[in-house]
């Protein structure tokens, strides 16, 4: 700082000096933090199998960043990570329900509510809470592609796979 203050009693041209601060603290800026770059990271450390490290990743990038587009893959990719790779399903859920709050018009919206149900009917089997949801999405979504599929879900709801006529021998 010292000697940004010499530079700037010795140069006494405004406009250079406004430029070379400029250049100065772009130079101090980690280009490697940028969203992008974090979300990037995310991928190559779940691709490790580093999944609690990538979830981290995200969820400062959902807690940051103001970018829709980099929100919403990270949004989406931590629930898929809690879902998948860390088989936390209550934070899978969580993370699905959050997407929702935060885009309820976005094209991912309804099958983020669809996986919320499906978590609670096969994963945590919380029948009255995916019928809740299933409900709830085909009241939202009733047209959704995804509407064939809630039915059948409501249908079977609590019927064991073994036990549906289908899946027999």
């Amino acid at each position: 700082m010292k000697i940004l203050k010499k530079y700037l009693t010795i140069f006494k041209n405004t406009q250079l000096n406004v430029f070379l601060i400029g250049l100065l603290m772009l130079h101090g800026c980690d280009i490697s933090s940028s969203p992008e770059k974090l979300f990037s990271n995310a991928i190559v450390e779940r691709n490790e199998k580093n999944f609690k490290k990538a979830a981290d990743i995200l969820r400062k990038l959902v807690n940051s960043s103001t970018d829709e587009e980099i929100l919403v893959k990270s949004n989406l990719l931590l629930a898929e990570i809690f879902y998948h790779d860390l088989k936390d399903f209550n934070r899978a859920i969580e993370e699905y329900d959050n997407f929702c709050k935060s885009f309820p018009l976005h094209k991912n919206a309804a099958s983020s509510l669809f996986m919320q149900g499906f978590i609670y009917h096969n994963s945590l089997s919380d029948l009255q809470m995916a019928e809740k949801l299933y409900l709830k999405f085909l009241d939202d979504y009733p047209d959704h592609e995804l509407a064939l599929s809630v039915r059948w879900e409501l249908d079977n709801l609590g019927i064991n796979i073994d036990e549906m006529p289908f899946f027999k021998n």
